[in-house]
């Protein structure tokens, strides 16, 4: 099946890029893994004899540039990423079929690799999937070969990060297949979705335990994929067609959230496929790539170009532009933060040569239908369950969160898609992050806005529940507490702001600036309802230095003075002091004898007024909230 020329509008159909060339000292040896790090750019390796030696792509310039050495062959590893955004790896390349016993973790920060102790023995194509309290689990994957005794390594483990070691999971021995689709549950287990039809759920406690949960539909799913396409919600997709068997173009999806799960079927691709790649849009559907219709284990011949795309609100797939190479076995496709999809690797082309290292980017067609929504502020780092004001001048209609890719043999190992809450706030909306590490587990994700016409934004990279990376060398951190003075009660919703950025306090009030240059600042803290306050702080390198708000809301104080006989008095001069914020206030009476104040805190003030030749006097007053208080004077 060759290339289709679409002739279409691309904010139908979407549009590739021209094949990118990458680097390569072999053109059997092609890009397989990727990883989209919290820096933005991605890490990718490649098969056989390159995977000693990773490299970076910048999506900003299309730059390829070394990575450090891992110092073994990482490639047919598994990986996922860990709270603070480090990636963690597991097993690797030895020969076919024999598996490394190792495990390392990559900083993406310090750019440096640091090998952790090793596993309960060799794992070749293993899955990880990291848990809600930040731990990974790590099933699968061959020990040894040959092709026809592969020796499996059927003992899952967890990694334990605080503690830097492994607790092995005695009593959930069980042959899986080679890289399984794995995805953390709502209730905190781990779901097997395939590619064999017989998932189950495995809790990792203890010395952790399986249990059934339902059989799958179409059966063996063998190089098809699996996506998280919302919470608790997976969809499988294409895969079959082994030997003589016919490959697929069902698709099927459970509700991990029911009482009791079970797969269902939905619409079908148009084209049959194995070896492709499903990825999750910010938009929530899932676009579909590359992957041949024909039977075999990777067949050029049925080569499929053409992108397709399921929107679960509607259970529809459309077909979308044609790439213009064949990818298949050791292929790969992941979400970039710009909205794009990167797509690249596969072993072979659509001649059945060696396919060389190469890429083609997809611009899907929501980035052809109008402009794209700017996030103008946002924070760096989050808390689970907490809202906080995202900048935007945009109307916004949607809020997508997706954790960063790490995809490798047609199935990514970490991707997985939740939409967030909002409402309309000041200068942008107020967005509500997931409340449970159960469905956005630890770590690094993607944030997205987008419009009415489902145009996204730029997304800003965001952590969750977890140590963001090291704060630059000098700088500091500006932290504290927002309350409401006549309450002492937290303030949420506060934009607490400096020349260099800005936050918003959180439910109990807290907010925070990281990475500021050392210096003297101006912090300003203000929330609608409220009069705003300023303090100068000082930060000094890796410190904190605590600025605290407490706000009070405002009134007016106005009135007149007049003579014994009605006369208005002007050139008075009228002091105001007093107030929850200490205020000084000095005026004095116009023309007409009238004075008055802008908005003040609520509290008590005392009114004096005098002018030369006349009798002092003083009063008392309370202002309170949104109103003004009428103070009058008669002056001899």
């Amino acid at each position: 099946m060759l290339p289709t020329v679409m002739c279409a509008q691309t904010s139908v159909t979407g549009q590739w890029s021209a094949v990118q060339t990458w680097p390569s000292t072999n053109a059997g040896w092609v890009p397989t893994h990727a990883v989209v790090l919290p820096t933005g750019k991605v890490l990718y390796y490649s098969s056989y004899g390159d995977g000693l030696n990773p490299h970076f792509w910048d999506p900003a310039t299309n730059a390829v540039t070394t990575a450090p050495l891992p110092g073994y062959n990482i490639f047919c590893s598994g990986h996922s990423f860990l709270a603070d955004g480090k990636l963690f790896v597991t097993g690797g390349h030895i020969d076919d079929y024999v598996g490394y016993i190792h495990a390392s973790i990559y900083d993406p920060f310090a750019n440096t690799w640091t090998q952790v102790p090793d596993m309960n023995a060799g794992r070749w194509y293993p899955t990880n999937t990291t848990l809600a309290n930040g731990d990974v689990l790590v099933v699968s994957g061959t020990i040894h070969g040959p092709a026809s005794a592969q020796v499996y390594n059927d003992t899952p483990q967890v990694y334990q990060r605080a503690s830097n070691s492994w607790r092995t999971l005695t009593s959930a021995v069980l042959h899986l297949q080679l890289y399984p689709f794995m995805f953390l549950a709502p209730n905190g287990k781990v779901f097997l979705a395939g590619w064999n039809p017989d998932t189950r759920y495995i809790d990792p406690s203890g010395t952790g335990s399986w249990s059934f949960v339902a059989t799958s539909i179409h059966g063996w799913r063998n190089y098809g994929s699996a996506v998280m396409y919302d919470v608790g919600k997976i969809m499988i997709v294409g895969g079959d067609g082994d030997g003589t068997r016919t490959t697929t173009n069902t698709a099927e999806v459970i509700d991990l959230n029911a009482a009791t799960p079970a797969w269902k079927s939905v619409a079908s691709m148009a084209n049959h496929r194995r070896q492709q790649n499903a990825t999750v849009l910010p938009d929530g559907t899932v676009l579909v790539t590359g992957g041949s219709s024909a039977s075999g284990f990777d067949n050029p011949s049925g080569a499929i170009y053409a992108a397709e795309v399921w929107n679960p609100a509607t259970n529809t797939w459309s077909t979308l532009a044609s790439a213009a190479k064949y990818r298949g076995y050791h292929s790969f496709a992941l979400l970039l933060p710009d909205a794009r999809v990167l797509t690249g690797g596969g072993q072979i082309n659509q001649t059945g040569a060696a396919n060389g290292a190469n890429a083609e980017v997809f611009s899907p067609p929501y980035l052809f239908k109008g402009a794209r929504p700017t996030i103008t502020s946002a924070p760096t780092s989050v808390n689970y369950g907490q809202t906080t004001l995202i900048g935007t001048s945009d109307s916004i209609a949607k809020v997508s969160w997706i954790r960063l890719s790490a995809v490798t043999h047609s199935y990514n190992q970490e991707q997985r898609f939740m939409p967030l809450s909002f409402t309309s706030g000041t200068g942008g909306i107020n967005v509500t992050f997931p409340a449970s590490a159960n469905i956005s587990p630890p770590g690094y994700y993607m944030l997205f806005l987008l419009n009415s016409a489902g145009v996204p934004s730029v997304a800003k990279i965001i952590n969750i529940g977890g140590s963001g990376p090291p704060p630059p060398p000098g700088t500091g951190k500006i932290a504290g507490k927002i309350t409401n003075i006549s309450t002492g009660g937290a303030l949420s919703g506060a934009t607490v702001s400096y020349s260099g950025g800005s936050a918003t306090s959180d439910a109990s009030g807290n907010y925070a600036l990281s990475n500021v240059a050392t210096g003297t600042y101006k912090v300003t803290a203000a929330r609608t309802g409220f009069l705003s306050r300023s303090s100068n702080v000082t930060v000094t390198s890796n410190t904190t230095s605590t600025a605290n708000f407490a706000l009070a809301t405002a009134g007016k104080i106005a009135g007149v003075v007049k003579t014994t006989t009605g006369a208005a008095i002007s050139g008075v001069t009228v002091k105001i002091t007093g107030g929850k914020v200490a205020t000084t206030v000095n005026t004095t009476t116009n023309s007409t004898g009238n004075y008055g104040t802008t908005w003040i805190s609520m509290g008590t003030y005392t009114i004096t007024i005098s002018k030369t030749g006349r009798t002092t006097q003083s009063k008392s007053a309370t202002v309170n909230t949104g109103a003004t208080t009428t103070v009058n004077f008669t002056m001899q």
